[in-house]
This record gives C-alpha cells, sequence and structure tokens, in this order.
C-alpha cells in the first residue's frame, strides 16, 4: 500500500503541476518544474514500471483538464451519467499514452546516459507526433507568457515544449548529479528566447501601428443548443443578431461577424442571394456560420443529402460571395465513426450530426480592404490546418464557433488558449465569434486585445490591422518536428549499433 501511494501521489503531483498551468487556474510557471518529480520517482524503475507512472500522470492530466466532457456527453449525447463517466475516463487514458511512451523509452533506452538534450527533444516529438482529440501541448500552458512565446514564429509551439522539458530535465541532474552545466546551458537559451520575444513584440507592434485597418464587428448571441433548436425561438434568436449588428454599423463596422451556426435555416449550396432571408436593411457584409446542403436526386429523403457545417460569406447586398465548409469533424458531434460500416452507431448518441467534410480551403476576400483565413470551430486549434490555411496568404484570421455545448465550463478558455498560438505563427490577428464566449480579438504577439465574457450577450467592434508577410515558421519552422525526429531515430539507431544500408 505505501508503494501504492508514493506512486499515485508522485505521478499526480506531477500532473497537477501542469493541469494547473492552465485556464482556469493559469499558474504557468508550475508547468516548467512539472517533470521534476516524475524524473525523481522512476530512477531506479524498469520500463514497464516507468511506462505505467507515465500512463497515470497523463491519464490525472487529461481527468483534470476535461472533467466538463462528462456533463457535455450526457446532456448532449444522451448516455446515462455512468457511461458518460466512463467515456470521460478512456478518453483521459487514450491522451495519456503519449506520457506513458515517453518515460517507457526513456527507461527503455537508458536515455539518463545520454546528452541531456535528447530527452527533452524526445518528449517534444512525441508531443508533436501522438494523436489527440484535443490537440494542446504543455507550450499551450504559457500563452500568458508573452515574451517566452514569441519564438514560436521561428520554431513553433513545440520548442516551447522543448526548452520547458529542458529545464525540467536540467534542474533533475542539478539534483541528482549536482551537474550545472545543462542547468547553465537552458538557462542561457531562455534569456535568449525571452529577449527575442521583447524586442520581437515591439517591432510588431510598430507593425501593426502602421498597418492600414479596418472596423470588424463580433456578435455573440449567447444561444443555448437547445434554445437554437427550438422552431419557436427562431425569431427571437434571429432578432439577437439582428439588433446587435445595426448597433455595430452605427459604430462604423466595416465587416460583421457572427458565430458558428448562427443562422438555422439550411439553403442549398448553389444559391446566389441571401436578400432578405439574413440581415435585411442592414448593408453591411457579414460572415456568419449557417448549415448548407447538395441537392441529390439519387436519394429520396433530405436528411440524406449532403450537409455542411460552413461559413458563408454575403455582401451588402446579401448575395453570397463565398462559402467555405468545415473540414475538420468532431467526432460524436458533428458524426458517428465508423457509422457508415455500422450505421446502427448513429443511434446511439441521440444529438449526433451527419455532416459531410469539406474538401476545400476557401479565402474570403472583401474587395479592396483585406483576405480573411477562416476557422470553423475547433479548427484553429489544428497547427498542420492553420498552415494550410496561411497558404492562401490571408491578411485576418477569423474563426467562427459554438463552445455551447460544452455549458459553462473551462472548456472555452482551453479552446482559446490552444488557438492563440495560430496568431504568433503566422503573425496575424485573429477574431473569434463564438456563440456563448469566449469571442475574442487575439493581435499578431498572442495577446488578447478585447474579450466577451462566458453566458453573456454582447458585441465588440475593433480596429483589426491587415497584415502582410509571411513568418519563418510558416516557411521553415514547421518542420522542425520532423527534424527532431531524424535526429532522434539516428541516435536510437546509433545505441542499438544497428546499419544503416542505403
Amino acid at each position: 500500500m505505501k508503494k501504492i501511494a508514493i506512486f499515485i501521489i508522485f505521478s499526480s503531483v506531477s500532473a497537477f503541476l501542469i493541469s494547473c498551468s492552465a485556464p482556469p487556474l493559469d499558474f504557468f510557471p508550475l508547468a516548467w518544474f512539472s517533470f521534476i518529480p516524475a524524473f525523481y520517482y522512476i530512477e531506479n524503475k524498469s520500463p514497464k514500471h516507468s511506462m505505467w507512472f507515465g500512463f497515470t500522470m497523463g491519464t490525472v492530466i487529461n481527468l483534470h483538464a476535461f472533467v466538463w466532457l462528462i456533463g457535455t456527453i450526457k446532456v448532449f449525447g444522451g448516455l446515462p451519467t455512468v457511461i458518460s463517466i466512463i467515456l470521460y475516463i478512456l478518453l483521459s487514458f487514450v491522451q495519456g499514452v503519449r506520457y506513458g511512451l515517453f518515460f517507457w523509452l526513456y527507461k527503455k533506452f537508458n536515455l539518463k546516459e545520454s546528452h541531456f538534450i535528447v530527452v527533452p527533444l524526445l518528449y517534444a516529438v512525441l508531443e508533436f507526433f501522438t494523436p489527440m482529440l484535443f490537440n494542446w501541448t504543455i507550450g499551450n500552458t504559457q500563452y500568458l507568457f508573452y515574451p517566452f512565446i514569441q519564438i514560436v514564429d521561428i520554431f513553433g509551439i513545440s520548442f516551447l515544449s522543448f526548452v520547458m522539458i529542458s529545464f525540467s530535465y536540467s534542474i533533475y541532474i542539478l539534483i541528482r548529479d549536482k551537474n550545472k552545466t545543462p542547468i547553465v546551458y537552458i538557462t542561457s537559451l531562455i534569456v535568449v528566447v525571452l529577449i527575442y520575444g521583447v524586442v520581437s513584440i515591439q517591432i510588431h507592434k510598430n507593425k501593426e501601428a502602421k498597418s492600414d485597418k479596418i472596423d470588424i464587428g463580433v456578435v455573440q448571441a449567447n444561444i443555448g443548443i437547445f434554445e437554437k433548436r427550438d422552431s419557436r425561438q427562431h425569431r427571437e434568436n434571429t432578432l439577437k443578431f439582428h439588433d446587435a449588428s445595426f448597433r455595430l454599423k452605427e459604430q462604423g463596422a466595416e465587416l460583421i461577424v457572427w458565430p458558428e451556426s448562427s443562422m438555422v435555416a439550411p439553403f442549398q449550396t448553389d444559391r446566389k442571394s441571401l436578400k432578405g432571408f439574413v440581415a435585411p436593411n442592414l448593408e453591411v457584409p457579414v460572415i456568419f456560420g449557417g448549415l448548407t446542403y447538395e441537392k441529390d436526386f439519387s436519394v429520396k429523403q433530405m436528411r440524406d443529402f449532403k450537409w455542411f457545417n460552413t461559413a458563408i460569406f454575403i455582401d451588402k447586398n446579401e448575395d453570397i460571395l463565398a462559402l467555405y465548409h468545415k473540414q475538420y469533424l468532431l467526432a460524436f458531434g458533428e458524426y458517428m465513426p465508423f457509422s457508415e460500416t455500422f450505421p446502427s452507431l448513429k443511434k446511439i448518441i441521440k444529438m449526433v450530426g451527419n455532416i459531410t467534410p469539406g474538401k476545400e480551403i476557401t479565402p474570403f476576400i472583401l474587395k479592396d480592404r483585406a483576405s480573411f483565413g477562416i476557422f470553423i470551430c475547433y479548427e484553429d486549434i489544428i497547427e498542420s490546418f492553420g498552415n494550410k490555411v496561411a497558404k492562401n496568404k490571408p491578411n485576418i484570421y477569423l474563426n467562427l464557433t459554438n463552445d455551447a455545448w460544452f455549458l459553462e465550463s473551462v472548456a472555452a478558455d482551453l479552446h482559446k488558449m490552444i488557438a492563440l498560438f495560430r496568431t504568433i505563427e503566422h503573425r496575424r490577428y485573429l477574431v473569434r465569434a463564438t456563440n456563448t464566449g469566449r469571442s475574442a480579438i487575439i493581435d499578431s504577439m498572442g495577446i488578447i486585445k478585447k474579450e466577451l465574457p462566458l453566458y453573456e450577450k454582447g458585441e465588440m467592434l475593433y480596429k483589426i490591422p491587415i497584415l502582410k508577410g509571411r513568418t519563418f515558421y510558416e516557411m521553415f519552422g514547421k518542420y522542425t518536428p520532423y527534424i527532431g525526429l531524424i535526429i532522434l531515430l539516428f541516435y536510437f539507431l546509433k545505441r542499438k549499433k544497428i546499419k544503416l544500408h542505403f
């Protein structure tokens, strides 16, 4: 029992140092020390024991971070509380796999005898390549540490995790071996990173000040999922968007953004105009989220058409300028995994959708003003997708999302925390229009300039700089994890004395 208690205590301490660094607590310095207890505990443990320690640590982290999933699954999935809790625990365990794999490799290859850089490099590479339903990193927890995170525009967010684990491991080496060399090296690197950050912030502040700007208004109508689907409230819900939009127009808005699925009534993708349907007499371009479909005469029922979660761009005359269909769909929300093979699975979760993923990334261009890169829902937390959107050279990023699925939880803040890094990677503003919060304006340095509270109706207007240019990350830095993977492969092959034949 004593051994089990020590196991649980050490794994939980490391886990909570990480999870308490993220919202809602945001004690971000704690994450820098999070792996010290873990390294200390597994010092004399076997690879298998270390692996289970890592699984436990990772599971505890995710249990703490994603506790809100229980309510989401129960309320919108219509599943019993017990089943909701089981699914939540399973997801937490799966997302903890990377930690178990990391500590197993650390012990299996006896990495404590390697160069100290190998260990944090291994973690950063695993963090990048292991799939996650909600793809967050240790580096994300530093989103309020503005000077530190600016280096993302060169090496990407994986580099932040590398530096932080390097710090933890160097402290551990100092305690274990009284070896000061690693901590001297990593401290010097951190100083360089912070100097770069301070200088970079000033450079981009000056660039924003000199840039042309566009007045963009954001509407947060605060409409719950069940309210949105209640046909008796459709008119009232629509008026919330209309009233806020006219107030923004009076304040000088040149473009107004509504959140994901803000319009309930669907329409065909080949429709050319929505005159009198969306915002009559507003006479301001609007980007909003809605449901669209492709008519298919080969099927008999409308529910079998191809349905899309779509961002719609209309001009001041309500003519449709462009459509973008969401590409990364939410499992168990917008589609049921394996339902094509097993159709009966769709009956398991009551509110599961039947959405088709889009295939093209469509930039929204407001003539003579700006180009917009569009993210729907959680697409803005996917680093690789941000790189694809950047290929169209947008001036501003827009995220249309509906976090009402997560009820009154920390999920909206976690979403914002991860999405924020797209602004630094590509040095663009991110305008987030969310249904129930947090709608926000985030500048090109990842600094939140303005936001609306959770579960409150409101609107905001902001002069958004129209930014141009490409970052080193966009051109080359996004490949940093792949370079790290190649280095590790050669290192492990060398340790195992495997000869390479080309």
